[in-house]
């Protein structure tokens, strides 16, 4: 990759800071509730006005349906150039999504959100010849945001390990044929393939850690993470495990970062824009857990934009920078 050396000065601050201001009011709200032996809850009022502050401030750094207010352009560069390893995700689609297509992913049956996500894993390989893919795909859930169907009470798929077969061999099918991957890239070194459906166990190990330091409570099968240090107060408690036993996503996919080695990788993760409070929730554990902001960055966009003008918004920041 040739450096521009025209490109304007990155930004310098870090996920954690660009948003502190923004929030610092009702940190210190939550907090002064805490000490007071009062409930540390915000009301309806101060959610409200938080939530309209956050989207005000994510706004003037969206371009073209593009949220890039989670993104640490500074801390990437810098990261290139020191040589360290990148790793990013965009497409981490829903078996349930493909179900009635006998779990086949294909260009002419994608949902747009998986289309988008596939163009940026193309932008993100192009840009990072040597990053390493990571696909975080649910084959666990039994419904997805996308269709809305729920094929039990608990919530979790029936899927048969054939169809999951077909599922993850089609989606890595995708990558290659598309320039994600080659023939000749090597699981576990050039890609990750990782199942929802094996992270339960992960999952546990998570709730270990965090209660470790005072931040779960419990209720019959119910686990939720509190913890009034966080960031955005609007995601001071975050339900992992609902009444019925199910793991919710942000468990799973905080659960995904527990290897000491992902304290030194920085992560790309493109979502669309509606997965924005959940990939929130997911931070306010990694960062109880010790991952840097320098090395979690998100992307969000909006599904209301062509996957090629996604990628092309995403091709003009990044070429801002790199």
């Amino acid at each position: 990759m040739q450096q521009n050396t025209t490109h304007q000065p990155p930004t310098i601050h870090t996920y954690g800071e660009r948003i502190e201001s923004i929030v610092e009011v009702s940190r210190v709200q939550l907090l002064t509730k805490e000490l007071q032996g009062l409930a540390p809850k915000l009301s309806k009022t101060e959610r409200a006005r938080l939530a309209e502050s956050i989207s005000r401030y994510d706004a003037l750094f969206t371009r073209n349906g593009v949220n890039f207010s989670r993104f640490n352009f500074g801390a990437l560069l810098r990261h290139v150039l020191a040589g360290g390893t990148i790793e990013f995700e965009a497409l981490g689609p829903y078996l349930e999504s493909y179900r009635s297509h006998g779990g086949v992913m294909a260009r002419d049956n994608l949902l747009k959100e998986d289309a988008i996500g596939l163009e940026l894993a193309i932008v993100f390989r192009k840009f990072f010849p040597k990053a390493r893919l990571i696909s975080l795909y649910d084959d666990y859930n039994a419904h997805s945001p996308e269709t809305g169907i729920k094929s039990n009470d608990s919530g979790i798929g029936n899927f048969s390990d054939s169809l999951k077969k077909v599922f993850l061999d089609s989606l890595l099918g995708l990558y290659r044929s598309n320039g994600a991957l080659t023939d000749k890239s090597v699981d576990g070194v050039d890609y990750l393939m990782i199942p929802e459906s094996s992270k339960p166990a992960d999952a546990q190990d998570l709730v270990a850690r965090l209660d470790a330091k005072g931040c779960i409570n419990r209720k019959g099968e119910e686990i939720i993470f509190v913890n009034t240090q966080a960031e955005n107060p609007l995601h001071h408690r975050i339900h992992l495990r609902n009444s019925k036993g199910k793991w919710l996503c942000e468990a799973l996919d905080a659960a995904t970062f527990l290897k000491a080695e992902n304290l030194q990788i920085l992560h790309i993760v493109a979502l669309p824009d509606y997965m924005k409070d959940q990939q929130d929730k997911v931070w306010e554990m990694l960062r109880m857990l010790g991952i840097s902001p320098y090395l979690y960055h998100n992307i969000f966009y909006s599904v209301n934009f062509t996957p090629k003008e996604v990628a092309q918004t995403v091709t003009n920041e990044f070429n801002r920078y790199l």
